[in-house]
């Protein structure tokens, strides 16, 4: 149970090592480490990022083919 709480406290021998928050915050607080923060994330998580993707593009293909067909529809 101690070692669980000093795991999630960040405590290391007694010392107190930086927080998740600052860790964080360690990545955005310098000039171009935010976008290697970002593109890191993404290669990360390429599951995740490929079903937003093909998620997005699927939603933009349906509203061309929505379109189209009221066009179609107006026409006759």
């Amino acid at each position: 149970m101690e070692y669980a709480k000093d795991i999630l406290i960040g405590v290391k021998q007694g010392q107190v090592v930086s927080s998740r928050k600052e860790k964080k915050n360690k990545g955005l607080n310098s000039k171009g480490n935010g976008f290697k923060s970002f593109t890191s994330k993404i290669i990360k998580h390429k599951f995740i990022t490929t079903v937003i993707l093909a998620m997005l593009g699927f939603i933009v293909l349906d509203l061309v083919l929505i379109t189209n067909f009221i066009n179609i529809l107006i026409t006759i």
